[in-house]
């Protein structure tokens, strides 16, 4: 009994040590978050869907921060969908802004879930992006592509 109690305070101390974010239900080890090993990764794969072109800036500096959001979020998902070239991308695009009940208005424009789509990107963005992936990887969110058929469910 004591020799589990011992090994808890360990890992415990370990996490701690190595810069956990304080999630209960993520364990994180420097820099790296996951779910706890009970939770199947399959279960909790999450897909963020960013419509983004080529040259914009703001996109550019989007996908550089949603590469950190996977390395850091192994669940997570990130499918780009470059519409400035590709005409039938810009369809989809326009498409899925209707499913969610927005007007495609500007790159980049990031689907996630339910959720509000994200359009744009800023510094001041990251947390609250962030936070919105944490929810979907810990709660579950559907793939945004289930909207395009209206076969939406979680």
């Amino acid at each position: 009994m004591e020799k589990k109690i011992f090994a808890s305070i360990v890992v415990l101390s370990l996490l701690l040590l190595a810069g956990c974010t304080g999630d209960e239900d993520l364990v994180c080890v420097g820099d790296a978050c996951a779910l706890p090993d009970a939770v199947p990764v399959a279960e909790k794969t999450v897909v963020l869907v960013s419509f983004w072109g080529d040259g914009c800036p703001h996109c550019a500096a989007e996908k550089v921060f949603l590469d950190e959001m996977q390395a850091k979020y192994p669940g997570l998902d990130v499918v780009y969908i470059e519409t400035w070239k590709d005409q039938g991308n810009q369809e989809l695009f326009q498409r899925m802004a209707r499913a969610y009940g927005i007007t495609a208005r500007g790159v980049p424009t990031s689907f996630l879930g339910d959720l509000e789509p994200i359009v744009g990107f800023s510094e001041q963005m990251e947390s609250d992006l962030e936070e919105r992936i944490k929810t979907c990887i810990l709660d579950g969110c559907p793939d945004p592509h289930l909207k395009l058929n209206g076969t939406d469910s979680t």
